[in-house]
């Protein structure tokens, strides 16, 4: 039981581990694009899929993670706050960068941590 549930949780960080990645990409990409003229930021949205199939996880005691996929888009392009028609905004940017990077920290730390203690539980130190 013990076991299932660190694995159920691993795959939860996992696919948030993924989806953060792929944020961190499109981030990265808007970043170097900042000097492109009409260039459209681009955006990742995944928390609500993960949320909604954590929530199916509690209820059912069942983790299907089919549905949680990055979602990317584009920001608004009629958003363009520079003459050249680029809405890359580097502040939000550097942000988000700095944000998302320490959340999927956090993830690595949680996954190295459900490591620990499924060793800890394997050897009975």
């Amino acid at each position: 039981m013990l076991v299932q549930a660190m694995h159920n949780q691993n795959r939860a960080l996992g696919a948030a581990m993924h989806a953060t990645g792929a944020r961190l990409d499109v981030i990265m990409n808007n970043i170097a694009n900042n000097d492109t003229p009409y260039f459209v930021a681009g955006a990742v949205d995944f928390e609500a899929a993960l949320g909604q199939a954590i929530d199916n996880w509690r209820a059912t005691g069942r983790l299907d993670l089919s549905g949680v996929r990055p979602n990317l888009r584009s920001q608004d392009p009629g958003f363009a706050f520079r003459m050249d028609g680029n809405n890359v905004d580097m502040e939000s940017e550097m942000v988000r960068l700095y944000t998302s990077t320490v959340r999927y920290e956090a993830m690595v730390n949680s996954v190295l941590n459900n490591s620990r203690r499924l060793n800890m539980a394997i050897s009975g130190r």
